[in-house]
């Protein structure tokens, strides 16, 4: 009895708190209406919205955000250099957001987590995105006028942990427009 309550008591307080978790809905496709209207309701900033993905790529190691292991979340922020090199990067399983000072910065720091996988470059990332050829190329060119670019993967259902993400990148956005690009890219919808 006791154990169970100290295990109950740890896992209340730990960074996925308790009552963030109890938020989350039921894993479901989400309708390119629905992820609209969830994205003007909350008016985030962004410089294009991509509603279909191959998120199952990032289960691999090219892909992969760890390096170390092919461990996959939904909510994934990925940060690149003009250049199309990895600048920063933050997933759902690398701990709680608010502890991540690489966001509200300016310039960008960079996450200091161990196991982030360098090797992911901009031009890959497009890979991701169900978009064709051209637009491919146009996100490309634009990226290169940027300093950074933002690409934020996240889905409805995962409730407050999408909507922290969204919101404090979309703060940098309104901040730096000039400066920063953001892609968002639901993952609801897993297009094999």
């Amino acid at each position: 009895m006791k154990i169970t309550l100290f295990l109950f008591l740890t896992l209340s307080f730990s960074s996925c708190n308790i009552i963030r978790l109890l938020q989350l809905k039921e894993t479901n496709d989400e309708s390119t209406i629905e992820v609209n209207r969830y994205v003007k309701n909350y008016k985030y900033d962004y410089s294009l919205f991509a509603d279909d993905s191959k998120s199952w790529m990032q289960k691999t190691k090219t892909y992969g955000i760890n390096n170390d292991t092919t461990k996959y979340s939904y909510i994934q922020l990925r940060i690149f250099n003009h250049d199309g090199s990895l600048h920063s990067a933050y997933s759902q399983c690398m701990g709680d957001f608010n502890s991540r000072n690489f966001v509200d910065s300016f310039p960008l720091k960079k996450n200091d987590y161990p196991f982030i996988n360098k090797q992911l470059i901009f031009k890959n990332e497009m890979d991701l995105l169900l978009l064709n050829s051209e637009t491919k190329e146009q996100i490309l060119v634009k990226s290169e006028k940027h300093h950074y670019t933002y690409v934020v993967y996240y889905t409805i259902w995962t409730s407050y942990f999408s909507k922290h993400v969204l919101k404090e990148v979309s703060k940098i956005k309104k901040k730096h427009p000039n400066e920063v690009l953001v892609i968002l890219v639901n993952m609801a919808k897993d297009m094999k």
